[in-house]
């Protein structure tokens, strides 16, 4: 099963692997960090998924407090651009859904583990807590990633094969 178009797979490429689940996620992120005086449960549903409570008073001060994962995501798209494009020219082919969303969970990985691991790194020593929580919030915003960019890759797929079908 084909992913990628012939025709404007570059701007394809982009949509994504970056610009939608990447918008899409921290917005969502976003609202969940602002704080609203709720129960501990959720409180704690949001610090193992997050890797913080919800401490903002405000949505804006919460986004930018999630500026640092587009930052990476940009820079770990950029390498996954250059994969797929060696992928296709050595296969001859489009690239498949299975290696699109797989180079897509790696970048929501490492776009998300960049900044839990910054802010393990600068808790003191005597306070650290073991990194497998920063993980754990690294995989699930990963796998959350992948969900996006894989439902716009299916809608955008039906929408291009309505478009070019007679």
């Amino acid at each position: 099963m084909n992913t990628l178009p012939h025709k404007h797979q570059g701007f394809f490429r982009w949509l994504t692997l970056y610009l939608i689940p990447m918008c899409v996620l921290v917005v969502v992120a976003a609202i969940f960090l602002v704080d609203r005086s709720s129960s501990n449960q959720w409180e704690r549903f949001v610090r193992l998924s997050f890797g913080q409570r919800p401490v903002y008073r405000t949505y804006a001060h919460a986004i930018m407090s999630l500026r640092a994962i587009p930052a990476f995501g940009l820079v770990y798209f950029i390498f996954a651009l250059l994969a797929e494009m060696v992928v296709s020219l050595i296969s001859r082919s489009r690239v498949s859904v299975a290696f699109h969303v797989l180079a897509v969970w790696v970048i929501g990985f490492l776009s998300s583990f960049g900044p839990l691991y910054m802010r393990w790194i600068r808790i003191r020593v005597e306070g650290r807590h073991p990194l497998a929580q920063e993980i754990a919030s690294a995989i699930i915003f990963a796998t959350a990633y992948a969900a996006v960019a894989l439902i716009v890759v299916l809608l955008l797929k039906k929408i291009w094969r309505r478009d070019t079908q007679p």
